[in-house]
């Protein structure tokens, strides 16, 4: 029995979830958790543009020239439509919730040293009503408890903008930007990266910026994945969590 008879391509991993590789020159591991925009939904199919390939091309890059980059492999945790809260339709939920999903696809990742969060967006566009900012902070910053009880430390992101895309409205707009506050004050993550004010459209904060877009208004272009993963800087990899009080 040979494959020859199976010809089509599709756009998804369905039968492989994870690869492991042994390298004795690496230090440990960055996991990116996170939605469609981690999975790379709207970037060029097969040409690894989602902004962990960026980020792992990046870490490649500075180390050949001699950079001070850390040698860590990158791990792709995205799944589209994913939550912090909630998991997807199915018992058990085919899309399990960030939280429910957190020990096996970070901590049971190996020698994970650092986790980028980019998580929440699908908590507010798919509540039923107005989303409780408060709980999806407070699921968020259950991550990072978990993260820090085994050493790890929590990166996270700003919520890009989403205005004009479906399900768009003021309410849902100012819930988005309650969470960024949080965010951006500390009181969440042990580090920010701050992806909504480098790439929102400086005339209207509430969308990307069209370079950035891919065109539906929430998931960035090739351009916009790229420059995700170039506002990580590396000191933000490094380290461990910070004690929680």
């Amino acid at each position: 029995m040979t494959g020859a008879p199976y010809t089509g391509q599709i756009t998804s991993w369905r039968y492989v979830t994870a690869l492991d590789v042994l390298n004795d020159g690496a230090d440990g591991t960055v996991v990116a958790l996170g939605d469609s925009i981690t999975d790379g939904s709207t970037s060029t199919p097969g040409a690894d543009r989602r902004w962990p390939d960026v980020l792992s091309d990046r870490i490649h890059a500075a180390l050949a020239d001699g950079g001070d980059a850390p040698r860590y492999g990158v791990v792709n945790a995205g799944i589209s439509g994913n939550r912090v809260l909630a998991g997807g339709p199915g018992r058990p939920a085919a899309n399990p919730s960030a939280l429910d999903r957190f020990e096996r696809d970070v901590l049971g990742r190996p020698n994970v040293r650092a986790v980028v969060i980019d998580l929440g967006v699908n908590d507010i566009l798919r509540a039923r009503t107005t989303a409780d900012p408060d709980a999806v902070l407070d699921g968020l910053r259950a991550l990072v408890r978990r993260a820090h009880a085994h050493g790890v430390k929590a990166v996270g992101t700003t919520l890009l903008p989403f205005r004009g895309f479906r399900g768009y409205t003021d309410a849902r707009e100012d819930v988005r930007q309650e969470i960024n506050a949080a965010i951006r004050s500390g009181s969440v993550y042990d580090t920010v990266v701050d992806v909504d004010r480098a790439m929102h459209d400086p005339y209207d904060p509430r969308r990307l910026r069209s370079e950035y877009d891919s065109g539906d208004h929430l998931h960035p272009s090739d351009r916009g994945y790229r420059k995700m993963a170039e506002l990580i800087e590396w000191e933000q990899l490094r380290g461990a969590g910070r004690a929680d009080s």
